[in-house]
């Protein structure tokens, strides 16, 4: 598939998930990077990353068309849900159980429809 077609599909996929995972109230900006991705320490290609700020509830997510080129839809579908968890977990990253309740309490109201998630 064209990188054209890729970002067709992530256009479609980041506002589904958006309001299916109960982020409307977040700022996410989404940036569509040149090139075929960041390569990691570990030599892992990455098409995505997501920079999170849980406080102010705002987040970065950038991907790399061009790196899922060759992928089939439910891939690139699936690299949508990836880096908004991160926005949903990231908090889980602070010390004491309470920021886990809010994480949790989050994915549960999401998983049954709660709008007040």
């Amino acid at each position: 598939m064209k990188t054209k077609q890729v970002i067709k599909l992530l256009r479609v996929y980041i506002p589904k998930w958006i309001d299916l995972l109960k982020l409307q109230n977040w700022l996410i900006d989404i940036n569509y990077m040149k090139g075929d991705g960041e390569i990691g320490a570990d030599g892992f290609r990455t098409s995505a990353t997501c920079d999170t700020n849980w406080d102010h509830l705002s987040a970065l997510i950038c991907f790399w068309p061009r790196a899922l080129r060759d992928s089939p839809k439910t891939y690139i579908e699936y690299v949508v849900v990836h880096e908004l968890m991160h926005i949903v977990v990231n908090e889980m990253r602070e010390t004491g159980v309470k920021h886990e309740e809010r994480v949790v309490s989050h994915l549960a109201k999401s998983a049954v429809g709660i709008s007040n998630a």
